[in-house]
């Protein structure tokens, strides 16, 4: 019996001495098993917020939780992608699995109610002003609730509602703006236009065969690119009207276009003459342009070459410039996408590794961060102009998130 008590005594001294250097360790790190940040497939990186879906519909959101936001997405589930509005100010859209929508955001032109719609496809956004396209190919327009809806917005609005009911076999829907205000036009499926404007419509009735419209920042216009690479609405520019065209890039003051075989046109800028201009035009075997992924361009854009190196057009006398602006892209290779904004060129390669340089005007917060990265599947660069705002979010490869930058808002706590 004694032997046994000693056993016993022995058995237990162990396990608290083993309890003990236990209690000693350092604490593991959660891991993103036991977060809910986990499963992404699709993020949203807002002013002061990332919004991230996970495939199990459900929206998950960190960050600023004013009235300007839209926190609320974090109570959406069944969803089944999220969108940033790609004209200011930017929505977040919800498309639901069910065909519904939702959209969460800044109350500048008021508060949008789309309940309503089903089997929606498309939202496109003017001012107070939401035309929705629905997936058979129909058109609704919805104005906004609130005081800060404008009489010509609502004038504006009975008349789309007035007139697009009528359009059938819509693919793409586009806001313009007209001699006598805004316009609506609508993509059909034959490659023909339908707009609210019975005069624009008639001045465009020779646009035919196109495959996709862009909204141009230029007076207010449509480009339309036809199937052949024609880009119609350049015919008064330099060397136009532009043919083999593969896709159109856009600033406030200025354009470009990736033709099918590599080369890039430079549209009407302010920067014309600039010497970053010309080196831009002479660029050849271009699969990309680096411009801000929010849909607002640098002035002067980077490109990713089919071999995977990146090209940054460089100002004259640069050695005259601070170092911040002498970014350097000679050494990259293997670059699969580029994401380039302001303040920031960044090159993603196929194994997940991340090259970071600064930007045309300054370095983003996050560039030396990024830098380090490894395996990512994609970048969300906030949507944000102001470099000392920005921040961007990772996607790894195994559904979860890596944030970096401006943190006020708890806007890179995403893991």
């Amino acid at each position: 019996m004694r032997q046994r008590h000693l056993r016993i005594a022995r058995t237990g001294g162990a396990v608290l001495l083993m309890l003990a250097l236990l209690l000693c360790l350092p604490a593991a790190p959660a891991r993103a098993a036991d977060s809910q940040w986990r499963n992404i497939v699709d993020v949203v990186a807002g002013e002061a917020y990332t919004a991230a879906l996970r495939d199990d519909g459900q929206v998950l959101y960190a960050g600023r939780r004013s009235a300007y936001d839209p926190y609320e997405a974090e109570k959406w589930t069944g969803v089944e992608r999220l969108e940033l509005a790609d004209q200011w100010p930017n929505y977040l859209v919800g498309y639901f699995r069910d065909g519904s929508v939702r959209v969460g955001g800044p109350d500048d032109y008021g508060t949008f109610d789309l309940s309503s719609c089903r089997d929606v496809a498309q939202v496109k956004f003017s001012g107070a002003i939401a035309a929705v396209l629905h997936r058979d190919g129909r058109v609704s327009v919805v104005l906004a609730g609130g005081e800060q809806v404008n009489s010509w917005d609502q004038e504006a609005a009975a008349l789309f509602q007035q007139r697009v009911p009528q359009w059938r076999d819509i693919v793409q829907v586009c806001f313009a703006y007209g001699e006598e205000g805004p316009v609506l036009v609508g993509l059909r499926r034959d490659g023909t236009l339908a707009c609210t404007d019975a005069a624009w419509e008639k001045a465009h009735k020779d646009w035919d065969h196109v495959e996709q419209l862009f909204f141009t920042y230029l007076g207010g216009g449509v480009m339309a690119l036809r199937r052949d690479g024609t880009l119609l609405g350049t015919e008064d520019f330099a060397g136009g009207p532009w043919t083999k065209v593969a896709r159109m890039y856009q600033a406030s003051d200025s354009f470009f276009a990736l033709t099918r075989d590599g080369r890039v046109l430079v549209g009407e800028s302010g920067y014309r003459d600039d010497k970053r201009m010309r080196d831009v035009a002479s660029w050849r075997n271009v699969t990309q342009l680096g411009f801000d992924v929010n849909g607002v361009a640098r002035f002067v854009p980077t490109a990713l070459l089919a071999d995977g190196t990146v090209v940054v057009p460089m100002p004259e006398g640069l050695e005259a410039y601070p170092p911040e602006y002498q970014w350097d892209t000679g050494s990259w290779s293997m670059v699969k996408t580029l994401y380039s904004g302001a303040y920031y060129t960044l090159g993603l390669r196929a194994d997940g590794t991340v090259l970071a340089t600064g930007g045309e005007f300054d370095k983003a917060p996050f560039v030396d961060a990024v830098g380090r990265w490894t395996d990512i599947a994609a970048l969300f660069p906030s949507c944000t102009y102001e470099t000392a705002e920005a921040h961007i979010v990772g996607l790894r490869m195994d559904g979860t998130l890596v944030a970096a930058g401006n943190n006020e808002c708890g806007q890179c706590g995403v893991n």
